[in-house]
């Protein structure tokens, strides 16, 4: 048993996280209309944390007192509790937050309009002619006292709970008021730009287009006073796979994703203003239990669609677009396939271009001397340039084999969509089982040079997704390495062959070998420490959590060895030595991708690239991969890269037991990593 003290909740840890997000959308530092952006993010993740991690608390309250692995170290009510007391005040100040950005707006001239605001000369014809060609073939009131079963919100959409009331004494024997619901179509863009007036811009919720338009939607009523408040629904959405040996995995998944709509209400989400009264009414009638959270905010709920808050032209409230880094061993190479022969290549995401990799799959799908074609897809958008160069390969003669991992969350939809399509073109498609997913990202590409089948391979610490690629920090390395690019092929044996455990030579590979690497490296610290070396590590990773590695790097901390910490997301760990710093990037780039640095001694020190967190689900469930970088001019530029992250304060954080977020300062200049990144690459890859 762990001592809890040493300890931060997970929960409260990713709360934390949420609040650095919040930091951005309140920053001066970022342009007007990314901080609208920011605020989309931070309602997006926090939509997330109630689908998952909460559900999962919830689901724990309701065993009463049995014991499980959560309560040993926390009891789910206390950190319940706790969450809706950090929930509500970060609530608070998001709301203030939109307040304020939207009075900076009008500085820009650019105003946000609602249904009492529109200009009956210049907007009231574009306003109709939009409701009646988009909105109007989409919104179907539900009259709340004729439901005769229990209703069904869609989880995480928006509706409009409307109060219809009739105050005229002329006409006798009138229905005085009447309660209705109209959800608010998920499938047309929420901001809506209207017609500009003298060079001032206007936006619109499309919430308050149908406000606008109430006294015509419910005209056969007659009322004549209609009041309306948004809400929205967040349900449990794990997807509990079944054990049954009748069905594939994918008809699991399909039966499972449509039930993730009817799954259990964990949060409620409310206009303020809302009488107690409709709120009761819409509790009973839609069977949600009143001690589902409540929480009651500002007008607008689902800001999450402030990530697509448009630019509206204006250059200067948004970020200057990144002008890709030229990889230009690549450019200069008539194969790209023959520049990894003769030297290990990177690719640093998102400041060089993903297309690099996709012009690489396009040589492979028609160069003659290319057999196969293997990759593992975790994340994927429905329009994907990989899925589509990986059928091209298929079509021009290539053996693909493409492991599709249908359990990412919340990607299964998209990723079953995939699994179907490229089975069509003759593709190769493989599953994992439901015990455990495939999380690493490999690619691997097989050529027949002189009678002899030559391997070459790629390792990504990220998804192969184009969309991520342009937001996401993230490291491809791609290599001709005979041990690795065995070991390579070996996981994809592995995949094909239900998991039957291997042997690697120079990779580490989880829920084999990644939990006993680390314990091994972290004695291979205390060691050298005792050896008189001051040893030290660099762990940049997303997710922090593991009790058992955590209690390891205190024991080597306590000795004196000296950890730096890059964690974006969760930190589980304290900093309860002074020799063990942990801090959070969060800036205009997602940063993901995972880098291990141990320093042992003089002449001995390694680096490594992984699609690992310390997590226990990345040691003991999943298919991961470690790798360690062999090329020293690509070790070097790594360590270069966290040795400038280690020196931003600008968008650094401590993570420390306050969990206050305090911006990392100090005497020297102001520097921001991810821009230092950014110029430090161009020089480097200029030189090359």
């Amino acid at each position: 048993m762990y001592n809890k003290k040493n300890f931060i909740n997970r929960e409260l840890s990713w709360l934390d996280f949420n609040e650095r997000v919040l930091q951005e959308a309140e920053s001066p530092d970022n342009p007007l209309i990314e901080r609208i952006r920011f605020l989309g993010i931070y309602s997006n993740n926090l939509d997330e944390f109630y689908r998952v991690r909460y559900a999962t608390l919830a689901r724990l309250l309701k065993l009463k007192g049995k014991k499980n692995e959560y309560s040993k170290y926390f009891e789910p009510q206390e950190i319940v509790e706790k969450i809706n007391c950090r929930v509500k005040g970060l609530q608070e100040r998001q709301d203030g937050i939109f307040r304020n950005i939207i009075r900076e707006l009008s500085n820009h001239n650019i105003y946000l309009l609602k249904e009492t605001d529109i200009n009956e000369q210049i907007h009231k014809e574009f306003i109709i002619q939009y409701y009646n060609e988009i909105l109007r073939p989409n919104i179907y009131p539900i009259m709340i006292y004729s439901l005769n079963t229990y209703g069904v919100f869609k989880d995480s959409s928006v509706y409009l709970a409307i109060h219809m009331q009739y105050f005229s004494e002329t006409i006798k024997n009138k229905k005085k008021e009447d309660f209705a619901l109209i959800e608010i179509p998920d499938s047309i863009e929420r901001i809506v730009v209207l017609p500009e007036i003298g060079g001032k811009k206007f936006i619109m919720f499309i919430d308050d287009i149908v406000r606008y338009f109430l006294p015509r939607i419910f005209k056969f009523f007659h009322f004549d006073t209609f009041t309306a408040y948004s809400l929205k629904i967040t349900r449990d959405a794990e997807l509990n796979i079944d054990n049954d040996i009748s069905k594939s995995l994918m008809e699991l998944i399909s039966e499972k994703i449509d039930e993730r709509e009817r799954g259990i209400p964990v949060r409620m989400v409310v206009d303020g203003d809302i009488p107690d009264r409709l709120l009761s009414l819409i509790l009973k009638k839609f069977n949600i239990d009143p001690k589902a959270t409540i929480v009651k905010g500002q007008r607008y709920h689902n800001i999450r669609d402030l990530m697509d808050f448009p630019d509206l032209g204006l250059d200067d409230l948004v970020f200057k677009p990144i002008e890709h880094i030229a990889h230009k061993v690549f450019i200069n190479s008539k194969s790209l396939i023959e520049t990894i022969k003769k030297k290990d290549q990177l690719i640093c995401l998102p400041y060089q271009s993903f297309y690099n990799l996709l012009d690489i799959l396009r040589e492979a799908s028609i160069d003659p001397k290319v057999k196969s074609i293997n990759i593992t897809i975790y994340r994927t958008g429905r329009n994907s340039s990989v899925m589509n160069a990986l059928m091209n390969a298929a079509r021009n003669g290539k053996k693909v084999t493409v492991f599709l991992e249908l359990q990412a969350r919340f990607d299964e939809e998209n990723n079953i969509y995939w699994s179907n399509l490229l089975q069509k073109e003759g593709i190769k498609v493989i599953h994992s089982d439901p015990g455990i997913k495939v999380h690493c990202k490999l690619l691997l590409i097989k050529r027949l040079e002189n009678d002899k089948l030559v391997y070459y391979a790629g390792l990504n610490t990220g998804n192969f997704n184009l969309y991520t690629s342009k937001i996401y920090t993230d490291f491809i390395i791609l290599t001709k390495d005979v041990m690795i690019t065995r070991d390579v092929n070996n996981i994809f044996e592995l995949l094909e062959s239900n998991f039957k455990k291997p042997e690697f030579s120079k990779l580490i590979v989880s829920p084999f070998y990644m939990r006993d690497f680390i314990h091994n490296q972290l004695d291979d610290l205390i060691e050298s420490y005792y050896s008189g070396y001051p040893s030290s590590a660099i762990i940049k990773l997303n997710h922090l959590v593991d009790e058992e590695i955590i209690e390891h790097i205190y024991k080597a901390a306590k000795i004196g060895v000296k950890f730096d910490f890059i964690v974006r997301t969760t930190c589980c760990m304290k900093p309860i030595y002074p020799n063990i710093e942990i801090r959070s990037i969060i800036g205009r780039f997602l940063e993901h991708a995972r880098i291990l640095y141990f320093n042992f001694s003089k002449n001995k020190d390694e680096l490594y690239l992984s699609s690992a967190d310390w997590m226990p689900r990345n040691m003991d469930h999943r298919i991961e991969v470690t790798y360690p970088i062999l090329d020293k001019n690509i070790k070097n530029l790594l360590l270069d890269i966290l040795q400038l992250q280690l020196a931003d304060n600008q968008k650094a954080r401590y993570v420390n037991n306050q969990l206050n977020n305090q911006i990392i300062t100090d005497d020297k200049s102001p520097l921001n990593s991810q821009k230092a990144i950014y110029e430090y690459l161009k020089q480097y890859f200029s030189k090359l």
